[in-house]
């Protein structure tokens, strides 16, 4: 349907083949062939049929294509789904997957019962009401002890008051009746000091237990919340046995032989989770067999087993799962992706690019190798799909590859909890967490070496004190390099640990790249909760770019240069974080005064504003820009504004082009081929 709205828009048959894709590998890891043939062909006809980018898409193909794969799924017999598939002779018979054996004895102690996740939902969110309320007593047993030593000043004072009035009594040359009122005030003074300190005493006695109590909830919480945790997970053993049958699949169409090793089998992960990684995992395994085990005799030939080993492994903690698809192959060929990529244009010929970078172009849209496609891989679909699948689900990809003795990827995944333990600091007026897996130490430092998070965010007019609480956290690439040192940020004050409830951010923050969710301190305050990854990895390139930013940006170099303009610190680093993942070099201003000051010094290769700003808006920027050319660079509006009449009213005042937010990094690139912005730093973008 989207294809009939616009059938000029390509992303939506780009879709439908993906999903095919997936189709067919699904389907011919359950002895579906016949099913997955017909989607081989099918999947051939449509990237003929729909190669020619020019050519407008015929939605009616697509729905019936739709039609077919459902009649022919509705067809099936019961029988074809579990019929057993014969192995045949080049395959060896330890490479079929073995299925572990289970006691299907029950006992009453051990009975199983079905629950819906929405009661688990529901009952975490009441243990996560009993966490705010244990934080809130935590407070009030705090402000009991600052009352109760109160106390015991007051009535230190009042002893003190009453041994100077005995003395000044003893001095004294007053009559007796004086004599007589003072002692007597001596004695009720002696009185009172005496009961506030019983009192003084009796809350300290009082409060000893409450504290107490607070520490059997804590213990009390912290047990519940994993049991109900356990609860949500299921073993992964269940996705591996799948994706064991799909190896020894893939090993039968190629004709090699191959044997699946599984670690850490009993590693629990949510049901939802694991079925969205099914389809990513699938792709990932197909690819070991397909482009990284070699055949038999080149195996032989190279000295190593005939038979090529695929290992899956799981491990976990509290806040991530690590799964690694590994096998002993040949490795990537890393000289043949960079010629691919060159004949694509992702890379300019003779460009310097790291292994790492090549690595990264395999999940690139239609990239592949493979001058011809097979029913297993060839068409550059599966990796692109598992680059989405992971990206959606905010974790990250790696791929460690050495020629010759093989490739391993390495999916992580960060897990949600609702309750997590954190640290919390303060810089400037703001509260922020992070989660307590990240920060190896906190102390008081007199020289306060260090980032300074006010900075980090762009802050800069923040006053930070030279002396004050540095944050210890560890480096986000702590699998791809030998430097293990801690990254050291300077923050206003660290208020200490807690275990708070995490809630979604509001809209606004929802797509920032830093946050991950937002809770209440103890006190009631707002604090937002940092993502443990991608604050290191902002710390890093901070860190990185301190000597950079002091040195002048060489005028003849081939990296872009753009301005970009938005009252919204938020949108603005969005839009910067994007342009720099395609190689630019972003400058940032605040409204459009600033910008105008930067643009009669500087020169600029394109220039995206908003429009409503504080002091000088878009529309007022580019009639300045416009009657005072000094910037002959293309102009962009983003804006959340989509009404035609914005529209022509930037296009009067100099806009070369309109977009709206919120932007995708699809969008951008889109933009920036249009505008011939990206010929000479496409290869950086990926």
């Amino acid at each position: 349907m989207q294809v009939e709205e616009d059938e000029s828009d390509r992303e939506p048959v780009r879709q439908f083949c993906r999903e095919l894709h997936t189709l067919k590998g699904a389907s011919a890891t359950v002895g579906l062939s016949e099913l997955a043939a017909y989607l081989h062909e099918l999947e051939s006809g449509l990237e003929t049929m729909f190669g020619d980018e020019s050519a407008a898409a015929d939605a009616d193909q697509l729905f019936a294509a739709v039609d077919q794969v459902r009649t022919l799924i509705e067809s099936l017999q019961p029988e074809a789904v579990v019929s057993p598939v014969e192995p045949e002779s080049t395959i060896d018979p330890s490479a079929a997957p073995t299925r572990p054996t289970r006691d299907f004895s029950s006992s009453h102690d051990d009975a199983s019962i079905r629950i819906r996740a929405s009661k688990l939902d529901r009952l975490m969110d009441m243990l996560a009401e009993l966490v705010v309320l244990r934080n809130r007593q935590e407070s009030d047993v705090t402000d009991f002890d600052e009352l109760n030593e109160e106390l015991s000043r007051c009535s230190a004072r009042v002893g003190v008051a009453n041994d100077r009035s005995l003395s000044e009594q003893a001095n004294s040359e007053s009559n007796l009746i004086d004599a007589l009122k003072l002692g007597q005030s001596s004695a009720v003074l002696g009185e009172v000091s005496k009961d506030i300190a019983a009192v003084s005493q009796g809350l300290r006695d009082l409060q000893k237990p409450i504290a107490q109590n607070n520490a059997s909830i804590s213990r009390f919480i912290r047990d519940f919340r994993l049991e109900l945790m356990q609860l949500r997970r299921v073993p992964v053993s269940g996705m591996f046995t799948r994706l064991q049958r799909a190896v020894r699949d893939a090993a039968k169409t190629e004709k090699k032989k191959v044997r699946v090793q599984v670690v850490g089998e009993n590693v629990g992960l949510e049901q939802e989770i694991q079925e969205r990684l099914f389809e990513s995992l699938l792709h990932v395994v197909r690819n070991s067999v397909s482009h990284g085990i070699e055949f038999e005799k080149d195996r032989v030939k190279a000295g190593k087993d005939a038979v090529g080993i695929v290992q899956l492994e799981a491990t976990s903690n509290a806040q991530l799962l690590v799964i690694e698809v590994r096998d002993d192959g040949g490795g990537i060929d890393y000289e043949a992706v960079r010629n691919r990529a060159t004949e694509k244009g992702l890379i300019v010929a003779g460009q310097e690019i790291s292994q790492d970078q090549l690595g990264k172009l395999i999940f690139h849209p239609g990239f592949s190798t493979r001058e011809t496609a097979s029913t297993v891989s060839g068409r550059g679909v599966g990796m692109d799909i598992v680059a989405t699948t992971i990206d959606q689900l905010k974790g990250r990809i790696e791929v460690d590859s050495e020629r010759g003795l093989g490739t391993t990827v390495r999916i992580m995944i960060p897990l949600k909890s609702g309750i997590e333990h954190v640290m919390v600091f303060r810089s400037g007026e703001q509260l922020f967490a992070l989660p307590m897996q990240a920060v190896s130490s906190a102390k008081r430092s007199e020289t306060a070496n260090g980032l300074s998070v006010a900075k980090l965010f762009g802050e800069e007019n923040l006053s930070c004190s030279e002396s004050g609480e540095v944050l210890n956290i560890r480096r986000s690439n702590i699998h791809r390099s030998a430097n293990n040192s801690n990254l050291a940020i300077r923050v206003d004050e660290l208020v200490g640990p807690e275990e708070v409830v995490v809630r979604k951010l509001p809209n606004l923050l929802r797509q920032h790249p830093l946050f991950n969710g937002i809770t209440l301190s103890g006190s009631g305050k707002k604090v937002l909760l940092l993502d443990a990854e991608q604050f290191a990895a902002h710390c890093e390139n901070a860190e990185a770019d301190q000597t950079e930013r002091a040195k002048p940006i060489d005028s003849d170099s081939d990296q872009k240069r753009v301005l970009v303009v938005d009252d919204s610190l938020t949108a603005r680093r969005a839009l910067s974080k994007v342009l720099k993942t395609f190689g630019f070099h972003v400058t940032e201003a605040g409204d459009g005064a600033k910008a105008v000051a930067i643009l009669r010094k500087q020169e600029f290769d394109l220039v995206m504003t908003d429009l409503d700003m504080p002091r000088m808006g878009g529309m007022e920027l580019l009639a300045d820009i416009q009657s005072g050319g000094y910037c002959e660079a293309p102009k962009v509006v983003v804006s959340s504004r989509n009404e035609n009449t914005f529209r022509e009213q930037a296009s009067e005042v100099g806009a070369d082009e309109y977009i709206t937010k919120p932007i995708s990094k699809s969008s951008i690139e889109q933009l920036l081929i249009e505008l011939e912005l990206l010929e000479t730093v496409k290869g950086k973008s990926r």
